[in-house]
């Protein structure tokens, strides 16, 4: 039980998204780092920022820019070391910050080692990611996949290993095998990971792709959408994923993660919490608030400002407000955000005209507001080349689409390079800028 006096600390705070590679670089390599963001820590007090969330830094082959984990408990070098993390959360400490970890654990990348021993069927790692047998074999003898689920990055969801002889789930890239999240060991190996960052003294943990997290037992075949029936090019947007999206299991396995961490992880002094990531409809994103006497997440982001199609207005404004209010939890606490890592800048969807306005919107609604970096100054997404493009989520859109674009380096001043200390950066860091004052020089 908490009883301390912070208990409800998150309930009124303001969460900074830094996404590391392009936050501040203190090496020269031309990607962000810790050290870059402990330099800037300044910068968070005098916004009046109190916590901040910090994409993943664990050990990666980048294949998904951080995303595809080969080691939950070790730091990528090209972010720093174990001891550069705890000089960064000592300081921040000191300072009153308080920090929030990215926890990827729908997929891992192709490289942990709890996949190699999977595809070699050592125990207890055998059935740690979902597998599937082939449903026949084509008149060469090619194994066909096990239905037609897509993934969301491009192409059939499924990749065949010649080893196993069996196909290995991806609803992301091929390099990020899913997760068998009905597994108890696998399960077990989650929580102690989560409470290795809890204890070393984060706050709290994002659940990054909650809705993916369980999968029908069944495999069954997922049906188009109407709207898509007499379309000539299916991609994962067209389809009706009733079986891998939004299953009950998925929440029932976050509410077994909240259970553990309110029994394990929370002190006397500070509550941990856990935030959930999904982008799915307005009735699944609640749910996640749990109900009474069955907590799930502490809260789920709300994406509500990002489902807009169109210019704003006052209408719009205060139908997504008041819908959000009237329907989570008598006792939930509001979230709100207008960017992030994952959607073009207010500047681009809209105008320059609201940018300012939609933040200090969110800064002066109930509850807690959501912060992403460069938003405070205004920055805006930059096009990029297509052989520039680092972000493998590109292939999914017809046309295609890329995320490098509102993930630019910060820009800390209008000097040469924007005050990164790389003249490389356009080749280092996933943002490639396209602005002509940022030259190499």
């Amino acid at each position: 039980m908490i009883t301390g006096n912070n208990k409800d600390w998150w309930k009124h705070t303001t969460i900074y998204e830094v996404y590391i590679r392009s936050f501040k670089d203190s090496n020269g390599d031309g990607v962000g780092d810790l050290k870059g963001i402990q330099s800037k820590l300044d910068h968070f007090e005098d916004l009046g920022i109190e916590t901040v969330w910090i994409t993943p830094f664990y050990k990666s082959p980048m294949n998904d820019l951080g995303y595809d984990v080969m080691n939950y408990t070790d730091i990528d070098p090209l972010y720093g070391t174990m001891e550069d993390f705890d000089e960064l959360l000592n300081d921040m400490n000191e300072r009153g910050l308080k920090l929030i970890v990215d926890f990827v654990i729908n997929h891992s990348s192709d490289q942990h080692p709890w996949f190699k021993k999977s595809i070699d069927r050592i125990e207890p790692y055998t059935d740690f990611y979902v597998w599937a047998n082939p449903k026949g074999f084509d008149e060469s003898g090619n194994p066909l996949p096990p239905n037609d689920w897509l993934s969301i990055f491009g192409g059939c969801a499924w990749k065949w290993n010649s080893k196993r002889k069996q196909f290995y789930l991806h609803q992301f890239a091929e390099k990020q095998p899913d997760f068998n999240l009905r597994n108890s060991a696998l399960k077990a190996e989650l929580k102690r990971i989560l409470k290795f960052w809890l204890d070393k003294g984060a706050v709290g943990a994002r659940l990054d792709a909650t809705k993916h997290f369980i999968e029908d037992l069944e495999l069954r075949d997922e049906p188009l959408l109407k709207k898509s029936l007499n379309k000539t090019i299916i991609t994962w947007y067209d389809i009706d994923h009733r079986y891998t999206l939004d299953l009950w299991e998925s929440y029932e396995f976050i509410h077994e993660l909240r259970d553990f961490v309110d029994r394990n992880c929370s002190s006397t002094n500070d509550e941990k919490i856990l935030i959930t990531e999904a982008y799915t409809d307005f009735k699944h994103t609640i749910m996640y608030y749990g109900k009474q006497g069955y907590n799930i997440a502490h809260f789920p982001f709300n994406f509500g400002f990002f489902d807009w199609t169109s210019f704003p207005s006052p209408r719009m404004m205060d139908t997504t407000i008041k819908r959000w209010l009237k329907h989570m939890p008598k006792n939930g606490v509001a979230n709100w955000q207008i960017e992030n890592h994952d959607n073009f800048r207010v500047g681009n969807r809209f105008s320059i005209e609201f940018m300012d306005i939609m933040t200090m919107t969110i800064l002066t609604l109930p509850g807690i507001a959501c912060i992403y970096y460069g938003q405070e100054i205004g920055m805006m997404d930059h096009n990029v080349r297509p052989d520039q493009i680092r972000d493998p989520n590109n292939n999914a859109h017809i046309p295609p689409t890329t995320r490098d674009l509102e993930r630019l380096p910060m820009q800390w001043d209008d000097s040469l390079n924007a005050g990164r200390n790389s003249h490389g950066m356009r080749i280092s860091n996933l943002a490639i800028l396209a602005l002509p004052e940022l030259t190499l020089g």
